[in-house]
């Protein structure tokens, strides 16, 4: 698509991402606080200095309006942190075929600090000092939890997925307590075990009162991923599916006949169907703009 201010189509990567932030609505007790999140979220898009939170209300253009709503966002407890890092990571699992491995990379992250009150902040080696005369500064210490897109062109991007703090034990006390940063790494390759492990209960548990839908798109970031590796055998499945609507595909009947022997099919329709109830199939669409 040509670039162009007068175009009535809404741009691909925008509808995404609205998409993607329209999903973690439900970790929100309120509207106010869940569109004040999607206000910073496009504003980290426009803050070329500093990532703050007063250099994104500057980016909004807010600057005159009262500051404290913004701040209280995250002093007030007005979303539910664990709840958008699980959904976040439940959306990352679309994007890996039902036969990829999910990979996972840890990294240590130094946050400067100027205050020697602030919880968690304790001296601890300069990062940005040379090598052969290294020196001390104040700062927090976190852990980076991260999923490793699955390879394109020889290429992978690493998602953030949790931020888990690894505050050493002569650090000013927190709200969580000191740990090393093998210690916070640990604690998120057990968090990604656990919501694995629970996603497969929940298939199995199909009489309990959970239904477990599979959001099935042939289209990941606009190109066609039929036939693709990991993806090879889903055309049948995707074949379900209209052009110009949503559809909605009960897989459960289709799960009886397989088990009762009335069905047959290949390992990985097998794996669709035992793993999920319902097939979510989104519009054939091949433009920008949208079609439904």
């Amino acid at each position: 698509m040509k670039d162009s201010t007068k175009g009535e189509e809404i741009p691909t990567l925008l509808m995404n991402l609205m998409q993607l932030l329209e999903a973690h609505r439900p970790a929100f007790k309120q509207a106010r606080p869940y569109w004040r999140a999607v206000g910073l979220v496009l504003a980290e898009l426009f803050s070329f200095g500093r990532h703050t939170v007063a250099q994104s209300i500057l980016s909004l253009g807010q600057t005159r309006e009262d500051w404290s709503g913004w701040y209280r966002l995250f002093s007030r407890e007005r979303f539910e942190e664990e709840e958008l890092n699980r959904i976040l990571f439940r959306e990352t699992l679309g994007e890996v075929g039902p036969t990829e491995p999910y990979v996972v990379g840890i990294d240590g992250t130094q946050l400067h600090r100027s205050s020697l009150k602030m919880p968690g902040t304790s001296w601890l080696k300069a990062a940005r000092t040379a090598a052969f005369r290294p020196g001390i500064e104040r700062a927090q210490r976190f852990l980076t939890g991260a999923w490793l897109t699955p390879l394109e062109n020889g290429y992978s991007r690493a998602i953030p997925l949790r931020f888990i703090p690894a505050f050493p034990p002569k650090a000013v006390p927190a709200n969580d307590p000191p740990r090393r940063e093998w210690e916070a790494g640990l604690l998120y390759l057990q968090w990604v075990r656990v919501e694995l492990d629970q996603l497969v209960q929940k298939s199995q548990k199909n009489d309990s009162g959970f239904l477990t839908i599979r959001h099935l798109s042939r289209y990941r970031n606009g190109k066609d991923v039929t036939g693709k590796k990991g993806w090879e055998g889903l055309e049948l499945l995707m074949q379900m599916g209209e052009k110009e609507q949503f559809t909605i595909v009960d897989l459960r009947p289709m799960r009886k006949m397989i088990k009762s022997g009335e069905l047959k099919a290949d390992d990985k329709i097998s794996w669709e169907l035992n793993s999920y109830d319902l097939l979510l199939i989104p519009p054939d669409d091949l433009k920008a703009q949208l079609n439904y």
